[in-house]
């Protein structure tokens, strides 16, 4: 690990350069800077943290960070970094997800009854779900009931 030279470590955060920032310069972990700055009594007050904050760009800045949803087009501020959707599209796609969980539940438990009276005919059920639904359906439904049989 490359030593931290204090004079310049210093110089850096007087200049409210951030942890990371620093840290790029004497390639170490930004946690390394933070824990050499707190052995130098170095703080920043709340003014100076609030400031430094606000001077980053907004890419980096994820409290204001933009989206455009992906099913009303909408632009939305997030906090989440992996927000897709506005909180009324939210709603609306887990009300979706709950449907579609209890559909499928409903139609595996009609596959394992069918399976166990008639294992053809659940067969060819299976095919014609392949042929409608597509591959992905039919394996995610299919999962476990046909292979125990």
């Amino acid at each position: 690990m490359t030593k931290i030279d204090k004079d310049v470590l210093v110089d850096l955060f007087n200049n409210n350069l951030l942890y990371e920032e620093i840290a790029t310069v004497f390639n170490v972990y930004p946690q390394s800077v933070g824990k050499m700055a707190r052995k130098l009594g170095l703080k920043r007050s709340y003014i100076e943290r609030s400031r430094v904050y606000k001077s980053l760009p907004p890419s980096a800045n994820w409290k204001n960070r933009k989206v455009i949803c992906d099913i009303c087009k909408k632009e939305f501020i997030t906090k989440v970094p992996t927000a897709k959707y506005c909180a009324i599209c939210r709603k609306e796609v887990k009300k979706l997800d709950y449907d579609i969980y209890l559909e499928t539940k409903k139609i595996r438990t009609k596959l394992r009854q069918l399976v166990e009276e008639n294992y053809e005919e659940a067969l060819k059920l299976v095919n014609e779900m392949l042929i409608l639904e597509g591959q992905k359906f039919t394996t995610f439904v299919t999962k476990g009931i046909i292979e125990n049989y």
